[in-house]
């Protein structure tokens, strides 16, 4: 069923917990006295990516006199919120950051301009980007964003911990879903309550749904159709909510009140950051973020798990694009193209959100790179070659996806927190999934 764009802002206010208004607005700016054009920048992340795309923009306020860039950062359990406040508010700003997870509910003439539109495209070069990055930008048959950076997920690895618990790196090899849970287990018992060995990926899903689509990947299904529909079986659900139930009860992932309080948090908040988890599945790219957060601990990223030696890595994008209602479309896009294509902006980014796009902006960072930078960048080469160096991109989520989310979250929680059993849980998802 087709769900009008008024309902679906509403929805993603209810889920996350914010208000919505509903009032005209938006970006209708003029130039100052001066004739310096202002331009409202929006993205997520931590502390650190706030100062880095800060720096961005002061370089391009220096390269280019007479624009101004308003700078607008938050959490990633915030940015969305607030765009969702915004555009419902035709008060979006002038460019913003988008994921592919939410991307579709945002996918809309009125939201974004198009990047068929004559003026971005005029200034915006692309023609170096990979497929699977021009593939990211097209939402609903529309070219909306600029993909900033691609990069893929895997086990972010303490190996501080493993070496205290002499368990040996070799282990982390050609890891599958099931010498991972021993793995995982065998954590829990040397540590003896001094350390969880991973975070319950079962619980949390309207932060992150990587986890739980690498496991049906791996199985040969995914998230969501091409049509946008349910993508997995039943069987795919009770494997994965009986996988983390299994490890809850051998204690070597926090309870449900645990991983429900973790999921309210920003990640530097969190029980890896602390120091105090073995593993936890993340982007590539937030390797050298999460080491720099913990210089006491060393930080490798392997492999995830692997079903019948089928791998259900995600490869996808940070996008970016410009605001339908702008006044200033020809700054905004020269902005973007100063982002993803200049050297001055490159030479701090690096790969930050993700490495980049651009093939030769790709080969101009690398020598750039940090010690953890190139661990990621090696680890993504050689998951892409795993595939054939054929590198598809993730299903894109559908309009209503957080219909579908929100239902599995429930779904999930009711099994850890012991109020329904696996098979109820399964019968009332797909139910109550049927109806959407």
């Amino acid at each position: 069923m087709k769900i009008k764009r008024s309902v679906l802002i509403l929805l993603l206010s209810v889920v996350i917990g914010i208000p919505v208004l509903w009032a005209g607005g938006g970006s209708n700016r003029s130039a100052s006295a001066d004739g310096t054009k202002t331009l409202r920048f929006s993205w997520w992340g931590g502390d650190n990516r706030h100062i880095l795309y800060g720096e961005i923009a002061d370089r391009f306020e220096e390269d280019n006199p007479g624009i101004k860039i308003e700078r607008e950062p938050a959490s990633w359990n915030d940015y969305f919120s607030r765009l969702s406040t915004q555009v419902a508010a035709n008060s979006a700003p002038d460019i913003m950051q988008m994921h592919p997870q939410f991307a579709a509910i945002y996918a809309s003439p009125d939201v974004f301009m198009s990047l068929d539109n004559p003026i971005p495209k005029g200034i915006i070069d692309v023609s170096h980007f990979s497929v699977p990055a021009l593939d990211s930008q097209v939402v609903n048959r529309l070219n909306m964003m600029v993909s900033i950076g691609i990069s893929t997920n895997g086990l972010l690895t303490n190996t501080t911990i493993l070496k205290e618990l002499g368990i040996d790196e070799s282990r982390l090899k050609d890891l599958t879903y099931a010498s991972y849970e021993a793995l995982l287990i065998e954590v829990a018992q040397k540590a003896q309550g001094k350390y969880w060995a991973a975070a319950d990926c079962s619980v949390g899903l309207i932060g992150t749904q990587t986890p739980i689509t690498m496991f049906f990947r791996s199985r040969g299904n995914d998230l969501f159709t091409r049509e946008g529909k349910v993508g997995f079986t039943k069987e795919d659900l009770s494997a994965w909510l009986t996988y983390w139930q299994r490890l809850r009860q051998a204690g070597a992932v926090p309870t449900a009140q645990i991983s429900a309080e973790e999921a309210a948090k920003t990640f530097e908040q969190g029980l890896f950051v602390a120091g105090r988890q073995a593993f936890i599945y993340d982007s590539c790219n937030r390797l050298r973020v999460n080491q720099d957060l913990m210089p006491n601990h060393q930080l490798i990223i392997v492999r995830s798990p692997t079903n019948n030696g089928r791998g259900g890595e995600i490869f996808e994008t940070a996008n970016i694009g410009i605001s339908a209602k702008t006044r200033y479309p020809t700054e905004a896009a020269t902005f973007i193209n100063y982002f993803v294509n200049n050297p001055r902006s490159l030479e701090l980014y690096k790969g930050e959100n993700g490495f980049p796009a651009s093939s030769v902006m790709s080969q101009y960072i690398r020598p750039l790179l940090g010690a953890s930078d190139q661990m990621a960048a090696v680890y993504m080469d050689s998951v892409a070659n795993s595939f054939g160096g054929q590198i598809l991109p993730r299903i894109l989520a559908p309009e209503n996806s957080l219909d579908y989310v929100r239902l599995l979250q429930t779904e999930s929680e009711a099994v850890a927190f012991g109020q329904k059993t696996i098979d109820r849980a399964v019968d009332d998802f797909f139910s109550a999934a049927g109806r959407l």
